[in-house]
């Protein structure tokens, strides 16, 4: 059995807590900083990298190993308790939000779509004066929202973007495409809500958003469990803003090659800055090619 003290710092996903795992991390292999050793509640443990490996699981147990097993168990009760509660939100609450369709309509983006998606305009809290949609977590409930301002002029020290509730816990759309993913084993890794939204009207339906430039845990997990044939990374192209998209996709991209084979992994940025300012034409131009 685990001693999860000597483990570290650990983190939450799904019905696992998961931490560094002690034996790659002594062996010093590329993804040792990652946690990847799920440890479950009855007190079993796997390494995502070496699964099934006595050998490996051996010296896990020989760097943090523990015999008590209703002690592990016990442990295994605290650090869930010790998790913050994340935050649920009644469905109802989208029912505050305005049905204005306008300001993306503008920009592109179909009413259709915008109803898909559940956008609509917050008028109050901390949303309020931003165009909002629903983020849901694996189990389908709401616990998170993106909001974008509802000009494009923003006024000054305002953000023009709005996370609510725990960005590292986000897997989005997946309530919307994971049956287009699973058909297509594909994922696009894109940077924001709005590139999903084009894509997703272009017919290009496999995306998944960063909510920025870096790739989480819980999203690296998810694609583990997904098992894609290929993930095509497309942060932003952007050469006139110090290439931080384009820098963002080579770090994204070596944390994928960690877990899966690099013939997987495909950088495919877009031909313009994102896929908002793209054509439909140029969309499916770009999905089209190598």
């Amino acid at each position: 059995m685990l001693d999860i003290n000597k483990l570290g710092k650990g983190i939450k996903h799904g019905n696992t807590l998961q931490f560094i795992c002690p034996a790659c991390f002594e062996e010093g292999s590329a993804q040792a900083g990652n946690p990847h050793l799920a440890v479950f509640n009855d007190g079993k443990f796997n390494c995502i990298k070496y699964s099934g490996d006595k050998l490996h699981n051996k010296r896990i147990i020989e760097l943090a190993g523990l015999n008590d097993g209703s002690l592990l168990r016990a442990q295994v009760a605290e650090f869930n308790q010790l998790i913050a509660t994340e935050k649920i939100y009644d469905k109802a609450i989208l029912l505050k939000l305005l049905p204005l369709y306008d300001y993306f309509i503008s920009r592109g983006i179909t009413k259709e779509t915008q109803k898909l998606f559940e956008i609509g305009l917050a008028m109050s809290g901390t949303c309020r004066k931003r165009f909002t949609a629903p983020i849901y977590n694996l189990k389908g409930q709401i616990h998170g929202f993106w909001a974008r301002w509802h000009k494009d002029e923003v006024p000054e020290n305002t953000p023009k973007y709005k996370l609510i509730g725990r960005k590292s816990n986000f897997i989005y759309p997946w309530h919307i495409n994971k049956e287009d993913i699973i058909k297509n084993k594909n994922v696009i890794l894109v940077e924001s809500p709005v590139d999903v939204m084009y894509l997703h009207q272009n017919g290009v339906r496999t995306s998944l958003c960063l909510f920025g430039t870096s790739l989480s845990t819980h999203l690296l997990n998810y694609l583990i469990s997904l098992n894609p044939n290929k993930i095509y990374i497309s942060t932003n192209n952007e050469p006139e803003n110090n290439n931080t998209g384009n820098n963002a996709a080579i770090k994204i991209k070596e944390k994928l090659d960690d877990f899966f084979d690099n013939s997987k992994i495909i950088i495919k940025l877009p031909t313009k800055k994102d896929f908002a300012e793209m054509t439909e034409k140029e969309i499916l131009g770009w999905n089209n090619s190598p």
